[in-house]
């Protein structure tokens, strides 16, 4: 043993002296999947392998169906995509800070760490068309070519499927599991098909945002469980249209589509206080205490799902030689103890909600709550906490393409440069407007006019100086300008790549240290 101690020692030595002193290592990889290659300075090329450090001017390739995971000092994230080669330019997270790195080919997801939250102007990123600053963000940066069109191709679900599709998962954060009799019980991501007779059971702090191929969208808060139980709708066919939904528990929020405007008795979200049947609508629904229904064992499908995952994770660790890791998520929390029943709010349109010849009518803008089967219901005029800050987005303030479902073709991408702000804001600068390095001086911020996008008003900038990019937008970059885009590119929405949130890191691998404890790299001088 201490014979292979001692020859690990020399190997490290000579690795030593071949890197220099001066290539502090900056980042470590924290995740692969696939293949990549890295090229160091004055070393030959080599397969990229999980825990391995990074120096600057390090160039990364990933390969194809690959992508990989890296963490930097300042704990800055980047999950580089398949076909992507990333360099690592500069890296300086002490005075005077500058971090900058390239990216030539494919495309990159990021959160900034603590230089984007001390001193933003400092990040940069150089694409092949644009320079990008970041200010604190998460974002995501995609160099198009042909393969963006391909991906929207590959979006639209599979014809072989005897199951009927029903929606696509949109939007998702957090723990979400569907189960049904189509497919067996499976984890939900982005561009996730629900069949009919799936139920869709959300984790605490989570949320998925459904959209189906009427246009009707249903984003479910956390706690929730929710059962498409039957979806039909053929554009030509309105005699057939059928939506057939139940919420067995939680909350979801709702924005019907062409179903309940060409036939609306065929749409209905049953609840076990009573059906609630929209006419139209935006609302709410809340089911807590007396109106949630055990049946379901979709809850209890997650809980398993999510055990099954752990004991995967833990199993890497061991096999990497880590007893404990810190990054294990704890267990499901049960739903908070609510006892309201259920909480209707109208936020556009009218809500039915009850059977019979008279059913409740909730009128926009107000809110009924059913306390319990068979009693009157009450309006309430104050607001209800867990209404007002769940995490769910508001159904009408999302967009998806409807080319998702085969009704449209797919949409038809220029070669370039596309973002997507989720978090804070980005500055770009086109390159041929930029003589050396982006300006910050008085940047332009896009908006567009009456604060709504149509199809037919992208904006564009075009005065040589920086356009802020700003959360929730995205824009398309050239070489001359930057125009903001109406949506959400469907091939960045419904990217399946994993962000690099610290969740989706199956493995706690530290820094390796040097002799005076610090995290600088394992060839740092004493």
């Amino acid at each position: 043993m201490n014979a292979l101690r001692w020859a690990a020692g020399i190997a490290v030595m000579i690795g030593c002296l071949a890197m220099g002193a001066a290539h502090a290592q900056v980042a470590r990889v924290l995740r692969i999947d696939g293949a990549a290659m890295v090229d160091h300075v004055g070393q030959q090329r080599r397969f990229l392998g999980v825990g391995e450090q990074l120096q600057e001017q390090a160039v990364i390739t990933v390969a194809k169906e690959s992508f990989v995971m890296l963490e930097f000092r300042d704990e800055t994230r980047v999950t580089l995509r398949p076909n992507t080669v990333f360099r690592v330019e500069a890296f300086a997270d002490q005075a005077p800070e500058k971090i900058s790195f390239g990216l030539a080919k494919g495309g990159l997801r990021a959160i900034s760490g603590l230089v984007g939250k001390r001193k933003p102007e400092s990040i940069q990123i150089n694409a092949t068309t644009a320079y990008i600053g970041v200010r604190g963000t998460e974002f995501d940066a995609r160099l198009c070519q042909q393969d963006c069109e391909a991906e929207d191709r590959a979006a639209v679900p599979p014809t072989r499927s005897r199951a009927i599709v029903a929606a696509r998962v949109v939007e998702i954060e957090g723990i979400a599991v569907a189960s049904g009799s189509a497919l067996p019980s499976r984890m939900l991501s982005p561009g996730a098909v629900i069949y009919e007779r799936d139920s869709i059971a959300t984790a605490p702090d989570a949320f998925v945002v459904l959209a189906f191929p009427d246009g009707s969208i249903a984003s479910m808060s956390s706690d929730s469980v929710l059962a498409v139980q039957q979806f039909r709708f053929e554009e030509t066919k309105p005699d057939l249209y059928l939506a057939q939904l139940r919420l067995y528990e939680g909350g979801v929020r709702v924005m019907t589509g062409a179903i309940t405007r060409r036939k609306p008795e065929a749409y209905r979200l049953a609840t076990s206080m009573g059906p609630i049947d929209p006419r139209g609508a935006v609302f709410d629904a809340f089911c807590t205490g007396a109106c949630v229904d055990p049946k379901s064992n979709a809850r209890a499908e997650m809980q398993r799902m999510k055990d099954q995952a752990d004991r995967y994770v833990a199993q890497a660790n061991l096999d990497a030689g880590i007893t404990k890791a810190s990054n294990m998520t704890p267990p499901l929390a049960p739903a908070p103890v609510t006892n309201d029943g259920l909480v209707v709010v109208s936020v556009q349109g009218t809500v039915l909600v009850g059977e019979g010849a008279e059913p409740t009518k909730v009128p926009q803008g107000s809110t009924m709550v059913f306390s319990e089967r068979g009693t009157p219901p009450r309006a309430a005029t104050q607001s209800f906490a867990y209404i007002a800050q769940s995490k769910a987005p508001r159904p009408d303030s999302v967009t998806f393409d409807p080319a998702l479902f085969g009704q449209q073709r797919t949409q038809s991408y220029d070669p370039g440069l596309y973002v997507w702000v989720r978090e804070g804001s980005i500055v770009l600068q086109p390159i041929a407007q930029a003589t050396e390095e982006p300006r910050a001086a008085q940047p332009i911020r896009l908006a567009a006019a009456g604060g709504t996008i149509t199809d037919g008003a992208a904006l564009t900038g075009t005065g040589g100086g920086p356009i802020i990019v700003t959360a929730g937008q995205s824009a398309f970059i050239t070489p001359r300008q930057v125009t903001l885009l109406p949506n959400v590119p469907t091939f960045m929405r419904l990217d399946t790549t994993p962000p690099p949130t610290r969740s989706n890191v199956p493995v706690n691998l530290p820094f390796f240290k040097a002799r005076d404890g610090s995290t600088v790299g394992l060839c740092s001088p004493p």
